[in-house]
């Protein structure tokens, strides 16, 4: 997956960039300049860019996947697991069952959270950057 943005701030290998919004608006006119941008993202390079580069950058369509199914897929997982754990394996009413899969569902939550602060350092590194236009 590639998305496009333009350096903010250079520090070492610490770069900060503001990404384009990656829409059908992205490219129109209609709209300030500071709307076309979506949120600023911080990674680490040893490429030579400088502050107001228009850079690419690419994340391997593997990373894509992974995180989709841990952001999508484990939550109803969890939400599906905590219902019947509360109704087949503690014997509870339908509705404490339901009370159980919502704490299951915020069980995942908070589980993505830690997971996502844990591993967010090693991810940066995996994100390549491909294209570089100097300005």
């Amino acid at each position: 997956m590639e998305s496009k943005g333009v350096v903010t701030e250079h520090d070492g290998r610490k770069v900060k960039i503001k990404l384009y919004k990656e829409t059908a608006c992205d490219h129109c006119e209609s709209c300030s300049p500071e709307r076309k941008f979506t949120r600023v993202y911080t990674l680490f390079t040893d490429e030579d860019v400088a502050v107001g580069d228009t850079i690419t950058m690419e994340i391997s369509g593997e990373r894509v996947i992974k995180a989709s199914l841990i952001l999508y897929a484990l939550p109803v997982l969890f939400l599906f697991l905590g219902y019947y754990v509360g109704s087949q394996l503690l014997g509870y009413s339908e509705g404490k069952s339901v009370a159980v899969s919502f704490a299951f569902l915020l069980a995942s939550f908070l589980g993505i959270f830690f997971y996502d602060k844990a591993t967010r350092k090693n991810e940066l590194d995996d994100i390549r950057i491909t294209h570089i236009e100097r300005f």
